[in-house]
Order: C-alpha cells, then structure tokens, then sequence
C-alpha cells in the first residue's frame, strides 16, 4: 500500500488542500469580525445634554446641572471627600475579611492516597505541616483509613481533630 504512488500522492494533495482551507477560513473569520470600537460609538459630550439643546458641550456646569445630567444617564455624582470616605472603609475592611476564620469545605475522593490527602489539605490551608501531619498519619498506622467525604475544617486545624474527622467512618 505504501508503495502505490497514486495513494501517497492522493493522501499529500489531501494534506496541503486541507491546510490552505483551514488557514484561509481563520483569515476569513478575522476579517469579518468587527472591531468592538467600531460597534459601540463612544458617547458624545452633547448626549449629557439632550433635553437642553441650547446648552454647549464646552459650557461650565453648575453642580445641579451636573447631577441631573448623572442622573438621566443612571450615574451619581459625589465630591471628592465623599468619594474618599467610599474608599476608605473598603481598604480597612479587607483585612479583617482575611482575618476571620472561614470553613473550608473539601472532597476527599475514593481512591486518593494519603500523600495527595496530605497536599491538598495544606494548599487549603487547614494544616500548616505537611511533615507532621503525614508522620501522625503514619504513627497512627491509618494512612489507608482515609474515607471519602465531604469535610469541614477551619483553618490551621488541630492534626489529631484532622485525622480523627478523616478516619471516621460517618
């Protein structure tokens, strides 16, 4: 079969016809996918003022007129100590967010072993020695009595509550 000249020329005809097609079909359908900037015009300066057609888009504002136009258009208009008292508490209350303990909920899967237990246990932060925890595992002689679950632990738990929630059968 390979040695028939008529096949192996059929099969590289094929070959190369079928790349120009997938090539020119990607030069197609990049072409004619529209520019996001040329679909949606950006907004103009006189938008703000459609209901006032005497009023130009260089003309100063009051801070009335400047709210009412906000607020047609769905926006809001703060000074720039209100706007800095917005982002005050959001930068001070992130990191008591980080502080609170929260649960983490994990899966143990039928099957998995207890180096991979081990792992996964660490990169969610419910134990902080990988060493310690595979070594109590090991002295307790359960590192095949690990039952799948779903389990919830906080985190840097105790070692001893991990395994003992890990070896229960429930």
């Amino acid at each position: 079969m390979l040695k028939n000249r008529k096949f192996l020329f059929g099969l590289g005809t094929g070959i190369m016809l079928g790349a120009i097609l997938v090539q020119l079909s990607f030069i197609g359908s990049t072409a004619s996918t529209p520019d996001a900037a040329s679909t949606s015009p950006a907004p103009t300066a006189s938008s703000l003022f459609a209901d006032n057609p005497s009023a130009s888009p260089q003309a100063t504002l009051s801070p009335e007129e400047l709210a009412s136009a906000a607020k047609r258009q769905g926006k809001v208009v703060l000074s720039q100590e209100e706007y800095a008292k917005l982002k005050q508490p959001a930068a001070a209350s992130s990191k008591p967010a980080e502080a609170k303990s929260e649960k983490r909920y994990l899966y143990i899967y039928k099957g998995m072993d207890s180096d991979s237990v081990e792992e996964y246990l660490y990169q969610a932060g419910v134990i902080r020695d990988r060493l310690a925890f595979r070594e109590r595992l090991k002295e307790k002689g359960l590192t095949q009595k690990i039952v799948a679950n779903l389990y919830g632990f906080e985190p840097d738990s105790d070692i001893n509550a991990v395994i003992a929630a890990l070896t229960e059968a429930k």
